[in-house]
Formats: structure tokens, sequence, C-alpha cells
């Protein structure tokens, strides 16, 4: 039998990585050799991994150890440790996909390395004056640090227009290309942010680094280069008491943060002083109110890492687990799970019902919401009522659709936000499309359409994709869900739709209609109407975001075929994407 794990000191495990990441670092310089670029490539994919699995409290002590920037490694290894967990916050704060995130994370650390290579960030550091040869490297490194960082494979495709882009401004006055505004994803923000801020609090070997204050005021002294959002976002993570760091008590006091507590805005520390060189710390803590004004700084040299290490002793490693990339994070809540069983119920209990919608007040508001937009004449006193106007038997498929939807959307990244408008008009379209169907209804038809879609989410090389304006679809089957990101469909496509319409819609006819995707022939009427349907909805998806004809759908055999089923005409087609339109009109035309 296996004894059971020692828990982690956090500390212990933040100067593990550090030294870890220091000596690869350290060998890189000694000698190029693929053995330690493979070496950088493992701990650079370990480190984003650990970074990213850090709860908030676990990350301020990380940030507050990377905000002393320890003398025992090269300056480059603090710079890079500084910006990977300040890169990991700001995933957290965004809600990025675990995916997204940690390729933000790899970004950030990885981000200056030509500057090491070239030795570059040793002058840097040593405040030399720069050659013209080495100004020139600076200003490219940017540009040099992503064909490294490509030619050995270090560090996902995706991420390198991020990394070229890193110390580009808002407006326009940055390096290496000088690009402004609209050309900047929120990730080149984001890095661009990081790099100066930990620039200018890097200590060099003739000053101290700026103070934590100091650098923010920095920034917002020239605000104009950076995003305003992101900069307030980052005041919030790094401008407060950080565990490891010290603030002033009194005239001869200073105090050790080992607690913060923003629940009761309060902080506990040790208290000590220095006494003719001499530390004399106070074994017992205490607890002050958090002070927005106050300092918080790197510990004086007096306080030895063993002594920091015991204050912080219980703080432990416990990484989160990153649930992103799970169909379990998809199911839905056991209050929602009897809420759908009750709606199904031959004779549903009124009263259970309404207690049950009620414990779901988000769920309840966004029903509202959805209802109000659909009979914009219609009042309703509370999300019970809205289920009782919907109908129980038709308001269980709208149910299950807008809280998929809501548990679909929790992470982001960079095609997130299209993928949802296109996702939201395939769906718009279909319940227009359901008007021409025999049997089925529109919510049914609704929630058929996400279950189809939704493996979207999930899907790496999706989720990785760089920034691409115009998805080619040219290689593509129209009537396949992952047509609309400019794939085809794949078996792993199949066992999730598979495995969340058993959660959602586990009705005989939906389960049926999946598994007869592509033998349609053997299919109920039932089943091939919400085939036929899904598919029509898509090539009208593809037409509006993609740009394919009106002609050049009805000539398609596949969509005729289909539009002859459900007896839809061409003058009927205009009519629904019209229609579609003006329901959901946040699109790209």
């Amino acid at each position: 039998m296996n004894a059971p794990k020692e828990p982690v000191s956090l500390t212990a495990k933040c100067h593990q990585q550090q030294a870890q990441l220091n000596a690869t670092l350290e060998q890189l310089t000694q000698e190029l050799t693929l053995g330690a670029i493979k070496r950088l490539k493992a701990q650079i994919l370990v480190l984003s991994e650990w970074l990213f699995s850090l709860n908030e409290d676990n990350s301020d002590l990380v940030l507050g150890q990377a905000l002393t920037f320890p003398n025992a490694y090269l300056p480059h290894t603090n710079q890079a440790f500084c910006q990977g967990i300040i890169a990991a916050k700001f995933a957290h704060r965004q809600h990025y996909h675990g995916q997204h995130a940690k390729l933000l994370i790899s970004s950030a650390l990885t981000m200056n390395i030509s500057l090491l290579l070239n030795g570059v960030s040793q002058k840097l550091f040593e405040q030399q004056k720069l050659t013209p040869q080495q100004l020139k490297q600076y200003q490219q490194h940017p540009i040099s640090s992503a064909q490294f960082l490509n030619k050995y494979h270090v560090v996902e495709k995706s991420a390198l227009s991020d990394i070229v882009s890193h110390r580009e401004h808002l407006d326009g006055s940055g390096f290496p290309t000088k690009v402004s505004h609209q050309q900047l994803t929120a990730n080149m923000r984001m890095l661009s942010l990081i790099a100066k801020f930990t620039e200018l609090t890097s200590p060099r070997i003739n000053r101290q680094g700026y103070r934590i204050k100091q650098a923010l005021s920095y920034l917002l002294k020239y605000q104009a280069h950076y995003d305003i959002a992101l900069l307030n976002q980052l005041i919030t993570l790094v401008d407060k008491p950080l565990p490891g760091l010290i603030y002033k008590l009194n005239k001869i006091q200073h105090g050790l943060v080992s607690q913060v507590s923003h629940y009761t805005n309060e902080v506990t520390c040790y208290p000590f002083s220095i006494e003719n060189g001499e530390l004399q710390l106070d074994s017992e803590t205490t607890t002050n109110e958090i002070d927005k004004q106050k300092h918080y700084t790197a510990p004086p040299s007096a306080i030895s890492l063993r002594l920091i290490n015991q204050c912080l002793n219980e703080f432990i490693d416990e990484p989160l687990e990153d649930i992103s990339d799970h169909t379990q994070r998809l199911k839905p809540s056991d209050d929602l799970s009897l809420l759908l069983t009750e709606l199904n119920a031959h004779i549903p209990d009124k009263e259970t019902i309404s207690d049950l919608i009620a414990r779901q007040p988000v769920l309840g508001d966004q029903l509202v919401q959805y209802l109000q937009l659909q009979y914009p004449s219609s009042q309703f006193n509370s999300s019970f009522h809205a289920l009782q106007m919907a109908g129980f038997s038709q308001a269980k498929p709208l149910l299950s659709r807008l809280a998929l939807e809501s548990q679909l959307s929790q992470f982001t990244f960079v095609g997130s936000a299209m993928l949802r408008q296109k996702i939201n008009f395939t769906i718009a379209a279909s319940q227009l499309i359901a008007q021409h169907c025999q049997q089925v209804l529109p919510h049914q038809l609704a929630i058929f359409v996400l279950l189809n879609l939704a493996p979207l989410y999930l899907e790496r090389q999706i989720i990785n994709s760089p920034r691409v304006k115009n998805t080619d679809i040219s290689q593509c089957q129209l009537h396949h869900a992952y047509s609309i990101a400019g794939h085809n469909n794949n078996a792993k496509q199949a066992k999730i739709s598979m495995a969340l319409a058993k959660i959602w819609a586990p009705q005989a006819h939906v389960i049926n209609a999946l598994s007869s995707m592509s033998k349609p022939d053997n299919a109920s009427a039932y089943e091939r109407e919400l085939i036929a349907a899904f598919e029509i909805a898509l090539y009208i998806t593809h037409h509006v975001f993609h740009h394919l004809s009106l002609k050049a759908l009805v000539a398609d055999n596949h969509l005729s075929a289909k539009l002859r089923q459900l007896k839809v005409k061409a003058s009927a087609l205009q009519n629904i994407i019209n229609q579609s339109l003006t329901s959901q009109p946040m699109c790209e035309l």
C-alpha cells in the first residue's frame, strides 16, 4: 500500500522551479546544443503547467517571490519567471481555456530569449551602453526570439505572432514594426504590459528596481501605449500585499507579510526591525487593516530565505485541476438535473419547478431575457412565470440549450468570440428552418444543433489556432459541424456530441439522429428532419460568415436535396437568411 504523499511547501516548490529554469538558461548560454534546447522546451512546458495550476492565493505568494528578483539566479531568469507568473494571473482573470492560457504563459517565459542568447540582457543588467549593433539586436529581439522558438519548436506556432508583437504600442510607437490598435490582439497587449512592468521592476547592477507603485505610475503616465482596461487589471493583480513582501508598520518597524485576507480586508505579518545591522524579528504575528496606499517591496537581505520559508510555511503546493478540456465540466448541476427531470414528468409539480428554478437565478434571468426578445409584447413576472408561458414541455430543451451554452462559454481563447457568434447564428437560423418541419419543434432543433457544435469548444486545433480573419472552407464538407471553423468532422467530435446528448437531451430520436449523421437514410422521418434542418442552417452560416454566394448554395447537390426534403424554396431560404441576420446582427458580413 502506497504511503500518502507529504505536503510540499509552496516556497520550496517555487525556488525549485526558479532554480531549474535558471540551470536550463545557463546551459543554453554556455552551449547552444540540441540537448540544451530540448531541455528548455521541456522546462517551459513544465513551468507553464505549474504556473497555470496555482490558485489565486498561491499565485500571489509566487508573484511575491518572483518580485524579489533573487541574486542567486540570472537577471534574465528572474525577469522571465516574473513575466510567467503575471501572465498566469492574467489568464485566470480572463477565464482563458487551459490550452490557450499555457500558450500565453509560454510566450511570456520565452519572449525575450534572444536577448539572453546574444548577451544584450546582461549588458542591460550591467547598464552598459549598447553598441549600434546591440541596439539593433534589442529593437529586433521580438522577431529574433520568435525565429529561434519557431526553428526549434519550443512553443507552438500560434504563439509566435504574439511574441513578435509583444513590444508594440497601441499608438504605433513600439517596435519592431510599429503596428497599432486593431492589429494588436488581447495577448499582444497583455505581453506588452507584462514586458514593460517587469523591465521596470527588475533591478540593475547600479540601481534598485522600481517599486510596484512606481512602475504602475510610469505605465499610467504612458497609458496611450497600453490597453487601459488591461492596465487597470494589472494594478489589481500586483498592487496589493503579497505574501513574502514587506511594508512599513511605523517609524522603526516593518512587517513581513505572511497571510492576506481580502474577505476581511486584513493582512497578517511578522513585525521586524534592523538595529545595528542585526535583525530583530517578532515570533508573534500581528494583523492590520489593508492599506492600499502602502508600498510593498522585497524583503532586505538580512531576512534569509530560510526565515521567509518559515514565515510562509502554511502555504502548500496544491495544484488546481485544469478542467477546461473535460466534458465532465459540461454536466448540469444537481438542481438543474432535477428541474429538467421534473419538466419531463407526465404531470409536472409546479411548486417543485418553482423552487428549483428560483435556486438558479442566472439561468432564470437568461430564460426571461431570451423569451422577452422572442415575445417583446409579453411581460414575465418571474423565471417560473416564463417557464409557464413557454410551456413546460418546450421549456426543457430551451433550458438545456441556455445552460449548455453558458457552460461552454466559461473559457475563452483566440477565436472563441467569433465561434460563439457563428454558433448563435446557426441556432437562430435553425429555429426559423424548424417552421418548415412537420414534426421537429424549434427548441428541440436548437439543442440538437448545439450538441453537434459543442465539441468545437474542446478541439485543440481550434483552441490553439492563430488569429485568422477569413476561415478557409475550400477543403471542407459544408454539412460537417466542424466546417464553420475550417475543419472536417472526426471520430472525437461524434463521441463528444453523443456523450453530451446523453446528459442534456437523452431522448431516443436525438441519440439516433446523432448516430445517423453519416447515414441519414436509416433514420426515422423525425430524425431525418433534425439532420436536414441542422445542415441547412450550417450552409446559411457559411453564406453569411464565409461569403458563400446564395447561387452556389442552391447549386450544391447535398443542400438542394435537404431543401427538397423540407420543401424549402429558394425565396424562403433568402427570407430565413434575412430574419436570421435580424435576430443575430453581431456577425461578420
